[in-house]
This record gives structure tokens, sequence and C-alpha cells, in this order.
């Protein structure tokens, strides 16, 4: 045991020993190692924030330049693009160098700078259709500014021919950033990278149908505008003093002609004048589900109740179906327009005179002389009528005559007459109506997700006293976490008229059958989803006698109110819903969509959501309130809304 131990002792000391030189080396390539591991992680941090920064800038140009193309100044518009152009792709060129490629095999951060470039990709892809726009734009360019080539009836064809390949390269572009960002996965990322990328994933959709309607649209417009041969169309002139579902009754009509660009107003005359031609020819063809509720109301026979269905398609098609009854034509379409619709034309097109007298229409008075003073200044009803039609009139061959003093103005005067559908289209061509409902022109009574709702207000009284008729909508909706949700609607009419001193036809004095001294006679209806269990109805406290129908997978749930001068009428309908959430695995959204009828006085909705117990709201969106356990929101409907809640535990 001893020897071994010495043979041992003996085999280490033979073992050579580090001398001083060898441990200098071994610290300076220690040092030097450490010096190029510092080194190399300043250079990645450096090119890692220069890539971030890259696509900040990006981001932040590419923001720019869309505002600008919407205040169409093309020029800044391109220099933004430009700078945006020029920053995703140094954030890709910086994402891609060795220095940050050398990461790759580390899962995680493998996983986030992939998703980084796939930001830099998608971000380029944008800012090449956001070129393409400018370009097609450009095409539209007169003196420096936007001009839509509309003079003397004529729309221009060429600037819409020009443009159309930049807006098909436009939509392209899109896709491919679509395509981009959908190859990004989800799992593993760091919470910046995260938020970029929901948030590119909030902005894609609403790009690509921005992107796919522009396509469609600029496919679909020569023909529309008569290049395959004449178009006609029916005008329907709406008077919200005596409401249907879509804005008012039909009080007058003319018929539109558009060949090659060229627009013509072919006839303007009241409805009455198509109220007797073909009466004694069956009901036109309506669709499923429509004769239940409206057979009643003579729906497919008279003129003036056709549009008591608030979806606007419907009454289209029985428009240009009643047409053909009457007159043997087959017209391409609808377009209609109410005076707060005229009032938005006027902003652009600027003041009318009305024929045969000294008043002058603008957007300032418009609603105010048509709706009230032409019935106190013109007594006689036939006179009444014909200057109300002078006015629609005046309007009209302003617009299609191109006669327009604010040329920048009219486009977003006609957006915003479209979107709270004070002017609304509908064509007889299935590909046109199909861009109409994708753009929101439509008036579309809109499908439900998960909670929906419309109040609809129809004057059954004969008279023209809706103009002095207020609205105050009531909603509250109590949710459980399985999906099932108790709700209830009060609806609050109220009744501004003055007791004495209307006009005979305002206040119905003009026809025996009609309510009498301003009073008003409301048939009041609420759309809700079709599931819903009707549990109560009260009226003023009391029970009401309701009407209970189903229309394009909507319950229509209706109610009649009559309302003297100066007074209020409560109506409030419980019923329970069943399938009041969207579940989307462990995530719970609470979606209502808000469809508003088109009324002189917009209503106003309180909104109050009680939340399930135990749940709590992440983000609460813009204009609501946190109160407890319920989130509310107060405001006035202008047009239709959607409403999301996301919900968790």
């Amino acid at each position: 045991m001893g020897k071994k131990i010495r043979k041992l002792r003996q085999h280490k000391s033979n073992k050579p020993s580090m001398g001083k030189r060898d441990k200098g080396l071994i610290l300076v390539f220690c040092i030097a190692a450490i010096l190029l591991v510092l080194a190399y992680g300043v250079v990645l941090t450096s090119d890692l924030i220069e890539a971030k920064q890259s696509l900040s800038q990006g981001k932040d140009n590419l923001q720019s330049a869309y505002q600008e193309v919407e205040k169409a100044d093309l020029g800044k518009a391109e220099r933004y693009l430009e700078k945006a152009k020029g920053n995703f792709l140094g954030a890709s060129k910086t994402l891609n160098s060795p220095s940050v490629s050398v990461l790759s095999p580390v899962p995680v951060v493998n996983e986030n700078l992939l998703v980084l470039r796939q930001l830099a990709s998608t971000g380029l892809e944008v800012t090449l259709a956001g070129e393409s726009f400018t370009r097609a734009s450009t095409k539209f360019l007169k003196n420096g500014k936007v001009d839509f080539g509309f003079n003397n009836g004529q729309i221009d064809l060429q600037p819409i021919i020009a443009a159309k390949p930049y807006v098909d390269e436009a939509n392209s572009h899109i896709l491919k950033a679509a395509a981009e960002y959908d190859k990004i996965p989800h799992g593993n990322l760091i919470p910046p990278i995260k938020r970029a990328c929901d948030e590119l994933g909030g902005q894609l959709p609403r790009l690509r149908d921005l992107t796919a309607n522009a396509k469609k649209s600029f496919d679909l417009l020569p023909e529309m505008l008569g290049t395959n041969g004449k178009r006609r169309y029916f005008l329907a002139v709406q008077n919200n003093a005596e409401l249907r579902a879509t804005g008012g009754l039909i009080g007058n009509y003319g018929i539109i002609s558009v060949e090659n660009g060229r627009l013509a107003l072919d006839s303007f005359d009241q409805i009455s004048k198509l109220v007797g031609t073909g009466k004694d020819k069956p009901p036109v063809e309506v669709p499923k589900g429509y004769m239940p509720i409206y057979a009643r109301f003579k729906g497919t026979s008279m003129w003036q109740n056709v549009n008591m269905t608030p979806d606007f398609p419907t009454v289209g098609r029985l428009l240009v179906k009643l047409y053909k009854s009457a007159e043997g034509e087959n017209l391409d379409g609808v377009i209609s327009v109410d005076p707060v619709g005229l009032q938005y034309l006027l902003e652009a097109i600027g003041p009318v005179q009305v024929p045969g007298t000294d008043v002058t229409i603008s957007s300032g008075n418009v609603v105010d002389w048509t709706l009230v003073k032409a019935y106190d200044v013109f007594r006689n009803r036939r006179e009444r009528k014909d200057a109300l039609a002078d006015v629609a009139k005046a309007v009209w061959e302003r617009l299609l005559t191109g006669q327009i003093s604010n040329r920048p103005k009219l486009a977003p005067q006609l957006d915003g007459a479209l979107s709270g559908k004070r002017m609304i289209f509908y064509s007889a061509h299935e590909d046109e109506q199909k861009l109409f409902e994708d753009i929101g022109y439509a008036g579309t009574l809109a499908p439900t997700v998960c909670d929906y709702l419309q109040v609809v207000a129809q004057n059954h009284g004969a008279n023209k006293v809706d103009v002095y008729l207020h609205e105050n909508i009531d909603y509250t909706i109590s949710l459980d976490d399985n999906g099932l949700a108790a709700a209830k609607v009060t609806v609050t009419l109220i009744n501004k008229a003055p007791k004495f001193g209307l006009p005979p036809e305002v206040a119905g004095m003009l026809n025996p059958l009609a309510a009498q001294g301003g009073s008003s006679r409301t048939y009041l209806s609420i759309y809700v989803p079709k599931d819903a269990q009707l549990m109560d109805v009260t009226v003023d406290g009391k029970p009401g006698n309701p009407d209970v129908d189903h229309e394009k997978g909507k319950a229509v749930f209706s109610q009649y109110l009559d309302i003297a001068p100066g007074a209020s009428s409560k109506v409030s309908f419980t019923y329970n819903l069943p399938k009041a959430l969207r579940f989307d695995g462990e995530k719970k959204e609470y979606i209502l969509d808000c469809q508003t009828q088109p009324m002189i006085n917009n209503p106003n909705i309180a909104l109050s959501i009680k939340l399930p117990k135990g749940f709590n709201v992440p983000d609460i969106p813009p204009g609501m309130k946190k109160q407890g356990e319920r989130v509310t929101l107060n405001k006035m409907l202008v047009r239709d809304e959607r409403f999301a809640l996301s919900i968790a535990e």
C-alpha cells in the first residue's frame, strides 16, 4: 500500500507544471474572449436597437402618409411613403445581417427574430400599397388638386381607367402583406413584439377590406356609369316628418339616367303619379318572411308603405318591381335620399333657389324649410308638394350637371350621407349590390354576431309630426359566463309638437283617419337576435299588447303608442338571450351591433352591461366607463355602430 502511494506521488510529480508565461497567455486569451463577447453584444444590441427604431419610424411614417392621402396632399404622402420604405428596407437588412442571424439557433430568440423580419416584410408591402394608391390618386389631379372630372353632367372616365392598374397593384401588395403576417408564429413572443403583432393584426383586415373594395369599385364603376349601355335608376326622396323604417314616406321620385359617364335627371314628380298605375296588377313577388309582417300594411302595393322594412335591399327590390308593374320598365337600381342627405349635398354644391320664389335653400336651412316652414308657407297641399319637389329637383340637377361650388368637399359629404343612411344605394346587379353592402352604403339589416339592437319608429297617424319626435333608448343587459343573458330595452318617445298653431297637414286635420291635433301614433319595433324570448312588455308601466314577428334572422317585437303634443310615452321590452357571448378558446367576447333609423332627431342610447360574476374587462373601449360590475356608455347614434368587450376572470 505504501509503495502504491509513493508511485502515485511520483507520477503526480512527473506531470509538467504550468509556467507563468502559459498562465499569462490563458489570461490574455480569456480577457480577449470576454472583450470579443462584449464587443459582439454591443454590436448585436446596437443592431437590434437600430432595427427596432427603423420599424417604429416606418410605422410612424406610414401612418403620416395615409393621413396625408386622406387630406389629398399627395406630395407629402409620397415623401412619407419613401421614408417608410427606407425604414422597412433598413430594418429588414439589419435583421438579416450576420451579427443578428448568428442567434437563429437559439429557440425563443429565433422565434422573435423571425417575427421582426415578418413585421418588416409586412410593413414594406403595406408601404408599397400606399405608393400604388398614391399613383392612382395622381390620375385625378388637376392643377395640384384632386378633381374627379365631373363637369356639365359628364364624368370623365379616363382617370378611372388609368388609375385601375395601380389600384389592382395596391390590392396585390396588401394581399402579400396579409400572407407575410400569416407566417408569423404567435408563441413565446416578448411583450413589445407581441403588442406590435396584435396591433398590425388589428389593422390588416381593415386595409384588406379597403383595397379589395377599391379594386371592386374600379372594376365595376365604368359599367355602372353606362359604358356598356344606358343605366336608369329610381330616385326615392324620403320625408322623415312621416317616419318609415328606412327614413320616411317616399313623397317624390325621379329617374336618373347615365350613359358613357353622362348623367341626367330624366323625370321628377310626386309619388302619387305612380300610385294609380298598375293597381289592377297582382302584388309583386317579395322575399320570404316579408308578407307575415307587412301584408297588413299593403307593403307590396302601396308606394307609401313599401319602406316599412328597415332592410333597404328588400325595399330596393320592391321599388324596382313596383316600377316595372307600373311602367313596364326594368330599372338598374335605386338611390334614396332624405332632407338630411340634401343637407350633406348642399354643403358641397352650394345654395339653390326655389323656382318661383325668393327662397334660397342652403345646408343651413334645407331641413327646417322642407319639413317645417314649407307646410306653413304653402297651405295649399299641391303648392307645398310642388315646392318640396322643386327643392329636391334643384339639388339633384345641380349635382348631376356638375355645378359644385366646393369640389373637394363632395366626396366626404357623400360619404357622410351614405354612412348615416341619409343616402342609400341599391343595385339590381348582384356584383354591384355586393359592393354596396361591403362598403356599408346599402342600408342592410346586419347579421347578428352576438347581440343586436335596432329601434324603428313608424308613423301610423298619417300626419307630419315626426320632425318633433325625440327618442331615448335605455338598454341594460346582464351577462352570465355561460353566454346566457337577461336584457331590457326601454324606449322613451317624446312628442315636442306644439299644442296649437300647427299647419293642418302637419297636425293631421286634412285626413279624418289621421291622428289629430299634432298627436303621434307610432308603431314602435325593436329588432333583436332571432332566439330572443320575450318575457314582458309594458307601456307607461301598464301591460302592453305587442306583436311578435321574425325578419331576416331577427326577432321583432312591436307596440303601438299614442302620444299627445308635449307628452311622452315609455315602452319596455324584457327578454332573454341564449347566446349573448362569443367564445374563442378561453377568450369571451360580448359584441353588440346597434343599427340606427335615420330620423330627423338622432336617437340617444344609454347602454349598461353587467359583467358575469368574478369577471372584468382588461381594456375599456373608448367612450365606455367601468362602474362597479357594469360597463356603461351614453351617446347619440348618428350611424350604425359596434360595441365590443373582451371579458376575463
